[in-house]
């Protein structure tokens, strides 16, 4: 087995949110026959590894996930999405960088240094957690039960923790919030033929989206500004001839630096004098209109952000300062239990979630030479 075989396993075993079980078995088996310390799973499907460290003290927890989108039409795909395909020394499929690519690149990291008979200086805990894609129900359940306690009832503390969504190989110093809500413009319900503007909530809809579309947002000095988008449209109505009583918008709300009330009065001004109302949710709440979850970032000068950046000039000299990624991860709940986070991930995270999703195996490789240095000789900076 190397990592590009391991991820083309992976590749091969479909693992949507809440079916994940068949995947997390294949990955404790690797976990076992590379010689990892300890690999189990706990009650809520996550996955765990551990390889010990030569010194004592509080580790590393490397992160990624179980989970994928769905691959929709398989018509769509130019490579089959389920088949791993390696071709031109490129990894094909569903998870190459979402995240199975990143996912095998870390274990082989480890493997690397087993390998060579020696030790990370610090323990290192690889974290799989499931339904990532779906809000992240297993990380959730891993930050409320803290520390990480092994099945031998051994308590694993955790100094800083590497994400290992795709980045590029670039290290990331973290991403904006989520913040899902509705909008709901009300009307009342005639025949099409009737043409009563002033009761068809559409043209209120028609009015929000233009003040949406002028809005000016936070900017934010390293998640940089916030956005909002218009995804879904839903009406109470599926005939044709028929206005509807009422039209439901949900927003897509990626945010910076806005509380829960910031939220609340910038809603409550867009859809003033018009027909219209809003559900909306303070950090980490939700229900069935949305969520609220927060970003996070660490700052550029942290002593772990240098530490990496520096490891990742050593073999790439031409590597980018730290930058953010655009979508959310499950760094935000460790970030929330006061666990510091930065990113470091192979593959385009441009090409998650996207039919042509692929990885050059060179980006798994440059990543765990980097990776491989960097957990050889540092320790997290909270417990120098």
């Amino acid at each position: 087995m190397s990592v590009v075989t391991f991820l083309q396993d992976l590749i091969r075993i479909e693992s949507l949110p809440k079916q994940e079980s068949a995947l997390a078995a294949r990955v404790l088996i690797e976990y076992r026959k590379l010689g990892f310390d300890e690999a189990w799973k706990d009650h809520a499907g996550n996955v765990f590894g551990l390889v010990r460290g030569s010194e004592p003290g509080a580790g590393w927890m490397l992160l990624t996930h179980l989970d994928h989108v769905d691959v929709g039409d398989h018509v769509q795909w130019q490579h089959p999405p389920f088949a791993g395909m390696l071709e031109d020394g490129i990894v094909h499929g569903r998870g190459a960088v979402d995240i199975k690519g990143p996912l095998a690149a870390q274990t082989y990291t480890l493997f690397r240094i087993l390998e060579r008979k020696s030790r990370p200086k610090r323990n290192v805990i690889l974290c799989v957690p499931a339904e990532e894609e779906t809000g992240g129900e297993g990380i959730a359940f891993v930050t409320a039960n803290l520390p990480v306690t092994t099945p031998q009832h051994e308590k694993l503390e955790i100094g800083a923790c590497i994400v290992g969504e795709p980045s590029s190989n670039r290290v990331m110093l973290g991403h904006r919030g989520i913040c899902r809500s509705t909008v709901s413009f009300h009307g009342r319900a005639h025949h099409a033929s009737l043409a009563l503007k002033d009761e068809n909530p559409h043209y209120q809809l028609a009015q929000f989206l233009m003040r949406l579309y002028s809005l000016e947002l936070p900017q934010h000095a390293i998640l940089g500004s916030s956005s909002i988008s218009p995804t879904v449209i839903r009406a109470d109505t599926t005939s044709d001839n028929l206005s509807p009583n009422r039209i439901d918008l949900t927003i897509d709300w990626r945010t910076t630096s806005e509380t829960g009330e910031d939220v609340r009065q910038i809603l409550t001004k867009l859809i003033a004098g018009l027909h219209a109302s809003f559900s909306s949710y303070d950090d980490w709440q939700g229900g069935a209109h949305g969520i609220k979850n927060p970003g996070f970032y660490t700052e550029p000068d942290q002593p772990d952000v240098l530490a990496l950046q520096k490891t990742l000039l050593g073999f790439d000299p031409d590597a980018l300062e730290p930058g953010v990624w655009n979508f959310a991860t499950d760094g935000r709940y460790l970030h929330h239990a006061g666990i510091a986070c930065i990113g470091f991930g192979p593959g385009n995270q441009d090409l998650a979630h996207t039919t042509k999703e692929h990885i050059y195996v060179g980006d798994l490789e440059l990543h765990i030479l980097v990776l491989e240095k960097f957990l050889l000789e540092n320790v997290p900076s909270k417990t120098r």
